[in-house]
């Protein structure tokens, strides 16, 4: 079955989300790296969303971004 889609609509093929968090948030580190030590780590967020963006961009990527607070 072939379906016709006007000029003006287009069909989502796919969905697509990210989990926004620190690597040391993950549960596998919560036994090494306790809450109180996150202030002291290195963050990678800025820097990979950053390339997630230009990444998604290039491709016209609609993506929807869920973020943990602490």
């Amino acid at each position: 079955m072939t379906t016709e889609l006007s000029p003006n609509k287009q069909n989502m093929v796919n969905a697509m989300s990210v989990d926004v968090e620190e690597y040391f948030q993950v549960s596998a580190f919560a036994s090494g790296i306790s809450s109180r030590d996150r202030d002291s780590l290195p963050s990678r967020v800025e820097q990979n969303m950053e390339t997630l963006f230009a990444l998604f961009e290039k491709h016209d990527v609609k993506c929807t971004f869920v973020t943990l607070e602490w």
